[in-house]
């Protein structure tokens, strides 16, 4: 559309800096950032980090929790301070329990949060083209890169980069059920969790900064 010949066009998802994912300790100053964390005794995490924009999914995370064990704790990190607020708001009117808002952080803390989790969830919406087609998510990569299992929406931009039972559970859309039911599923059952944490880690390999430059 714009006179390039179609053999100069390359077409590349987004990809991650691995080096933030080797050595935590260092990055985060140790036991101090750690810490911070505050993950209470007994309680499992499902991870979300990212903005919190309604075809991001959170609408259908938070709901999820309705669907979850009362052990697991969903961590949410990132957002604008409008969204933030927003969505806490949203949950002291559905009493929404067992949800912890972090909020804005440095991204190279997001990392620890991500490691401590059980598990990740990516829950695009299937509602919009860009969710449904056009997006290539950043976290996607960094939760790769964590070496901890994913739970995804079961849509064509992200089964671009996911393999459905390999690398990745996927869930349908837009449904809190579908999702919590899943969360629920690796929590049950740590040892698929470690076979779909492996094989993402290898794949992401391929997916480094560096990598992307060299294609």
């Amino acid at each position: 559309g714009i006179g390039l010949p179609e053999e100069k066009v390359l077409v590349m998802p987004d990809g991650v800096d691995l080096s933030l994912f080797k050595n935590q300790e260092a990055i985060t100053g140790g036991s101090t950032f750690a810490e911070v964390l505050n993950k209470p005794a007994g309680k499992a995490w499902a991870v979300y980090a990212g903005h919190l924009y309604e075809w991001k999914g959170i609408r259908t995370l938070l709901d999820a929790s309705r669907h979850t064990p009362i052990d697991l704790e969903i961590v949410v990190v990132g957002g604008l301070p409008e969204d933030v607020a927003r969505w806490k708001s949203y949950c002291r009117e559905g009493c929404l329990r067992s949800i912890r808002f972090v909020g804005h952080i440095c991204p190279t803390q997001v990392p620890a949060y991500l490691e401590k989790a059980e598990v990740l969830v990516l829950p695009n919406s299937g509602k919009t083209d860009i969710s449904r087609y056009y997006t290539s998510p950043l976290k996607l990569f960094e939760y790769m890169a964590s070496s901890r299992p994913i739970v995804a929406s079961r849509l064509p931009s992200l089964q671009e980069v996911l393999v459905e039972g390999h690398d990745a559970i996927m869930f349908e859309p837009d449904n809190p059920v579908d999702l919590g039911e899943k969360i629920t599923s690796l929590l049950k059952d740590p040892s698929v969790g470690v076979t779909l944490s492996q094989n993402a880690r290898r794949k992401v390999e391929g997916y480094s900064w560096e990598a992307r430059a060299k294609r």
